[in-house]
C-alpha cells in the first residue's frame, strides 16, 4: 500500500498545483477591438491670432448724442477723447420716453444709453436704447446733501453748545 498511497499524494499534489496555477492565470480574453483612427490633429493657434469672442456678445454703452445720420444709419456720441460711432440696423430697438421711436425721434444732446454688439466689419451695432435727458447725477444723491450744498443728517454738537 506503500507504493499506492504514494501515487496517490503525487497525483492530489499534482492536480493541487496545476488548479493553482491556472486559478492564478485565468486563460487569456479576447483583446478588445481597436479604437477609431484617431482624427488629424490641427496646427496649435499662432501667437498673432486674437483669442476668440463669444458671437454676439453684448456690452453697455452710454453718452450724449452729438449727432444722427439717418442716410448712414448712424449716431454720434460725444466723449472725452474721440466720439463714438454707433451703427444701426434691423433689428436695433429705439425708444425715448418709455415709447418705441426711429433715428429721426433722436435728437443732438439727447443722452442714449443701452446695449450694443460688434459685427463681422467691427462696427459697434446698437441692439437697444433709450433716448432721454441725462439722468441726475447719483453721488449727490447717495450722499445726502441739501440744496445749500451742506450734508443732511444729524447736525452735531460741540462741547462749547452745551
Amino acid at each position: 500500500m506503500k507504493p499506492s498511497f504514494s501515487r496517490l499524494l503525487l497525483a492530489t499534489l499534482f492536480a493541487a498545483a496545476f488548479t493553482s496555477a491556472v486559478a492564478q492565470n485565468p486563460p487569456a480574453k479576447p483583446a478588445p477591438p481597436a479604437p477609431p483612427a484617431a482624427p488629424a490633429l490641427k496646427a496649435p493657434p499662432s501667437d498673432t491670432a486674437k483669442p476668440a469672442k463669444p458671437a454676439h456678445a453684448r456690452y453697455p454703452f452710454h453718452g450724449t448724442v452729438k449727432s444722427c445720420d439717418a442716410k448712414a444709419m448712424t449716431v454720434t456720441l460725444e466723449g472725452k477723447e474721440h466720439d463714438r460711432v454707433l451703427h444701426l440696423n434691423g433689428d436695433s430697438r429705439l425708444s425715448k420716453e418709455g415709447k418705441d421711436t426711429t433715428l429721426a425721434g433722436i435728437a443732438a444732446g439727447d443722452y442714449l444709453h443701452g446695449t450694443a454688439t460688434k459685427n463681422t466689419r467691427d462696427e459697434e451695432v446698437i441692439v437697444r436704447a433709450q433716448a432721454g435727458p441725462k439722468p441726475a447725477s447719483k453721488a449727490k444723491d447717495e450722499a445726502g446733501e441739501k440744496e445749500d450744498g451742506k450734508k443732511a443728517g444729524k447736525e452735531k454738537k460741540h462741547k462749547k453748545d452745551k
